[in-house]
């Protein structure tokens, strides 16, 4: 199904599995493919993980324990939800374990125009923040921020929350970068739950602020 050989890696499974996304997922048929396609591969992506996953567990626990290997997951079992996750939340869910990637998923996810949705925010974001901590990570991350609102990819809810997940990312360090983001809150941005994460991040700086 993914066109891998036996014995590929967990790296290897997931490249392939982020590049058959790209190209079986109803979003990028533009919402008019049926969801089957896309939904077996992902089935085949989750037992191929599944068993990479229980090989490794069963490894350390030989090498340590030398305990009996444990039964795989039941054959045939189904690990996806019937409706599945936008392309976006797809390639974002990379980041969880390759954060370095967040320029690259980005770009995948900017040249498709594919809306952005919170839980796509909150992965890009805390990508930006692990990869590149300090100012660099939040100026990354405004980037996106200012370049998906300019391609009008970021539903006004979904900006507002955005701009709380940017904001809890942000360290102390990185004032001049917050005051960057603070400059780029519009009135209808200006929800409470935007306003209480303001004051929770500049209660962590001395100096204070009014917002």
């Amino acid at each position: 199904m993914l066109g891998l050989s036996i014995g590929a890696s967990e790296r290897e499974i997931k490249l392939r599995y982020y590049e058959l996304a790209k190209q079986t997922h109803p979003d990028a048929m533009g919402g008019d493919g049926s969801a089957a396609s896309f939904l077996a591969v992902q089935d085949a992506f989750s037992q191929l993980m599944n068993k990479a996953t229980t090989r490794g567990a069963e490894a350390k626990r030989g090498a340590t324990t030398g305990t009996r290997r444990a039964a795989g997951p039941a054959a045939g079992a189904k690990v996806y939800q019937a409706k599945p996750p936008t392309l976006g939340e797809v390639l974002c869910a990379r980041l969880a374990s390759e954060p370095e990637a967040a320029a690259i998923v980005w770009e995948d996810i900017k040249s498709g125009r594919y809306e952005v949705t919170t839980k796509m925010s909150d992965m890009l974001f805390k990508a930006c923040a692990t990869h590149l901590p300090g100012t660099g990570g939040m100026r990354n991350a405004l980037a996106i921020l200012r370049d998906g609102t300019a391609l009008g990819m970021f539903p006004p809810s979904v900006r507002a929350t955005a701009i709380v997940s940017l904001l809890t990312w942000s360290k102390e360090e990185e004032l001049d970068a917050t005051f960057e983001v603070v400059d780029e809150i519009r009135d209808e941005d200006r929800t409470p739950e935007v306003l209480a994460a303001l004051s929770s991040t500049f209660s962590y700086f001395p100096s204070g602020a009014s917002f």
